[in-house]
C-alpha cells in the first residue's frame, strides 16, 4: 500500500468519525432543548424528519423554507405532542411508533413543545 492510498484511508477515516459525532452529538442542561443541531432543508417543499427519543425533539432547532413539511417520528414508548406555543400548529397525540406531519406556509419563528411533557421544547426557523 502505497503513502498516497494511506492518507486516502486516514482522510477518510478522520471523516467517518467526524460527521459520526455531529450525527449523535446531545443537548445538555435544563433547557429542555435537545441538540443545538441544526437541520436545513436544502429545497422548499422538502419533508424534514424530527425524531422524538428520550423525551427531547431532535433535532431541537431547525431551518426550513416555507412549505416544507416537518415529521415528527415517536420513537418513545410514551405518546407525544409537538405544539405551537402561538396555536399555529398542532400534531396532536402521536403514539409510539407514530408520526404527525405539519407544514408551515409563513416565515418566522415557531417555539413548540410537547402539551404531555412541557418541558420537551424546540424551535422551527422558516425562511421564505
Amino acid at each position: 500500500m502505497g503513502l498516497s492510498s494511506i492518507l486516502k484511508a486516514a482522510v477518510a477515516i478522520c471523516l467517518t468519525v467526524f460527521l459520526t459525532a455531529c450525527a449523535t452529538n446531545q443537548g445538555s442542561g435544563n433547557s429542555g432543548y435537545g441538540s443545538d443541531t441544526n437541520l436545513e432543508a436544502e429545497e422548499a417543499n422538502n419533508e424534514v424528519t424530527v425524531t422524538i427519543k428520550n423525551f427531547v425533539f431532535e433535532p431541537a432547532l431547525i431551518k426550513v423554507s416555507a412549505g416544507d413539511t416537518l415529521v415528527f417520528v415517536n420513537e418513545d414508548t410514551a405518546p407525544h405532542t409537538a405544539t405551537d406555543v402561538g396555536g399555529v400548529f398542532d400534531t396532536g397525540n402521536i403514539a409510539s411508533g407514530e408520526s404527525g406531519r405539519i407544514t408551515i406556509a409563513d416565515a418566522g419563528t415557531y417555539e413548540y413543545f410537547c402539551e404531555i411533557h412541557p418541558n420537551m421544547k424546540g424551535r422551527i426557523v422558516v425562511v421564505e
